[in-house]
């Protein structure tokens, strides 16, 4: 019975007795499946279309190149998302012009903070990204 619903769509299947871990973890399991699926969806979408949605979000970005709009497109879709985005490349590509234009495309409500990481030591890195205790270093 269980091989024939998976082939007809189910998901997953729970055995008797209920284990009620075994449950919630199925159901945490689904909602990220179909989390995923509307995110694959909606970027095939998105890439698929001729325009963009936010143009005004790229406005700080100069560029003639046609291939740059596919980058833009893909940025438009990643920055919906609260997921971490990691932007690396040469000195003087644009890093910051494009955190900035993700950062503006998710509309949040906290201030836009650039950090030049290249010149902190390891300590200072962490402390920038995650905080520190008051007296912690003394």
């Amino acid at each position: 019975m269980a091989v024939s619903c998976m082939k007809l769509g189910a998901e997953d299947y729970l055995l008797k007795p209920l284990d009620r871990n075994r449950l919630l973890s199925s159901v945490k399991k689904v909602l990220e499946l179909r989390k995923l699926k509307r995110e694959y969806s909606l970027l095939k979408q998105h890439m698929l279309s001729d325009s963009l949605e936010n143009p005004e979000a790229f406005a700080h970005i100069i560029t003639q190149n046609k291939q740059m709009n596919y980058i833009f497109k893909y940025m438009e879709a990643i920055g919906k998302s609260d997921e971490p985005v990691l932007i690396s490349g040469e000195t003087g590509t644009g890093k910051e012009l494009f955190a900035k234009a993700i950062y503006n495309l998710n509309n949040y409500k906290g201030k836009y903070v650039s950090v030049n990481v290249a010149g902190l030591d390891d300590n200072m890195f962490t402390d920038t990204l995650f905080g520190h205790v008051n007296g912690a270093y003394t």
